[in-house]
């Protein structure tokens, strides 16, 4: 009979590393305001009036860049130099016309930056709200009759 002396267990071991990746992806949204002129008295003479300011919010990751760019809006005969409120009675022909205009040097209409005017150019997401601060004004003199107008203007992110 064999009897098991205190001997050492001898055991063996390797190693190996390996890699731990990920990778992410910039991401962006953005809030817009309704610029609301609210009453305005017929004829549309006094510039101060028909001014309201406001903002679209970027909200983009840490680092990501982004542009924002405005529509020419869904009112019939819009182009870059004036946008259209209609007449939201279905019957009207009338309008009012209304511009948005980037806050800063020299105000250029606030557009797309192609085709029209410029875009909020290129930012940097901080990974909180950014405000992109524009000046919407009503085109004075104008005398578009008695209603209840409006347009639908569309931001764009661009990231």
């Amino acid at each position: 009979m064999l009897l098991a002396a205190n001997l050492p267990i001898l055991a063996e071991n390797a190693q190996n590393g390996f890699q731990v990746s990920a990778g992410t992806v910039g991401k962006c949204t953005i809030t817009t305001e309704a610029i609301a002129f609210g009453t305005l008295p017929t004829p549309i003479v006094n510039p101060n009036d028909a001014l309201r300011y406001g903002n679209v919010h970027a909200l983009c990751s840490l680092a990501t860049k982004y542009r924002v760019a405005l529509d020419l809006g869904k009112g019939d005969g819009a182009t870059c130099a004036t946008r259209k409120m209609k007449n939201n009675d279905g019957v009207s022909v009338g309008t009012i016309d209304y511009n948005i205009y980037l806050l800063g040097s020299g105000q250029p209409v606030f557009g797309d930056g192609v085709l029209c005017g410029q875009d909020s150019g290129e930012l940097t997401g901080t990974g909180a709200f950014q405000a992109i601060e524009y000046v919407s004004k009503i085109m004075t003199p104008q005398n578009p009759g008695a209603g209840s107008f409006s347009d639908l203007v569309t931001a764009t992110i661009t990231f």
